[in-house]
């Protein structure tokens, strides 16, 4: 029964986003994921828990998947590959 399972893939491999703290990117296939993070509500100013999430992949005018990261009320579309790079050259593999 066990050689007709499908090999297990290994372990993701989440490194940080450089210069975009509360964000990861894993090296194999991509995948940018935002982490567990608490805000505090502007209007009440009472504290709140966020979940971390996957964050979805569009696509730009030239078909590149793309992501927006925000931080401190600043945002900014990255496509992937460049994110990708940044993190891989910051870890060097």
């Amino acid at each position: 029964m066990s050689e007709n399972m499908p090999p297990t893939p290994a372990a993701a491999e989440w490194v940080a986003v450089p210069g975009w703290p509360g964000y990861e990117i894993e090296l194999r296939c991509g995948a940018v994921r935002s982490l567990d993070r608490v805000v505090v509500e502007r209007s009440t100013g009472k504290h709140r828990r966020l979940t971390g999430v996957e964050l979805v992949q569009v696509r730009d005018v030239r078909g590149h998947p793309q992501v927006t990261l925000s931080h401190r009320g600043r945002r900014k579309a990255f496509r992937v590959e460049r994110l990708l790079a940044a993190a891989r050259s910051r870890c060097g593999s």
